[in-house]
């Protein structure tokens, strides 16, 4: 009932908590199922750090935990990228991506749109 301290943006109305429950794909569904995954698998949250090789606008690395392997893959560029996989990878398949339709996973690399991350499951 009080008046925000702060100045809100003029898309306050479209943008705001109550809109984006209801939007699966909004910002805030996104950041519930990463922490969701974070919860229920140790490797993100406690396991070991290993970057992977890999070029163009693209990070990737392994989390490991006991005999739990993900790949975190990040295409940061505009375009699609290209990222292979290594061996004990290639069969991997993904569990989350930060866009909604499949992530193609083929021939022992991993297909990334502009802007997408992904986590792989061994």
């Amino acid at each position: 009932t009080a008046p925000p301290w702060l100045p809100l943006n003029a898309d306050w109305p479209d943008r705001n908590v109550a809109e984006m429950i209801e939007e699966p794909a909004s910002i805030l569904a996104l950041y519930r199922r990463l922490l969701a995954v974070r919860r229920t698998h140790p490797a993100l949250a406690i396991g070991d750090f290993a970057l992977l090789d890999s070029a163009g606008d693209v990070l990737a690395y392994e989390r490991r935990h006991g005999t739990q392997r993900l790949i975190v893959a990040l295409n940061f560029g505009t375009d699609a990228q290209r990222l292979e996989l290594p061996g004990w990878a290639s069969n991997s398949r993904p569990m989350l991506s930060t866009i909604p339709e499949a992530t193609l996973v083929e021939d022992g690399a991993l297909l990334l749109r502009a802007n997408e991350g992904v986590i792989l499951e061994t």
